[in-house]
């Protein structure tokens, strides 16, 4: 690529990432603009909470497969 093909492309990366930012903040996607620290990581959501109770993770086990059912003929 030429030094302006070049320049060109990583224009054009900037340009969307600029644009879609404010789309990617409103769907959670990114923090806050408002947030002190840029690098703090997000709350965990088996966190302790004010009860001293810890929430369960979510199943992320997969559905049956077929073979464990009956044949329904």
């Amino acid at each position: 690529m030429t030094f302006w093909t070049t320049t060109k492309t990583a224009m054009a990366l900037i340009s969307i990432g600029i644009l879609t930012t404010p789309m990617l903040r409103r769907l959670g996607y990114l923090p806050d603009a408002d947030r002190n620290d840029p690098l703090a990581s997000a709350p965990d959501d088996t966190e302790r909470h004010d009860a001293g109770t810890k929430i369960a993770p979510p199943d992320l086990s997969l559905p049956p497969s077929e073979n464990e059912f009956p044949p329904r003929h």
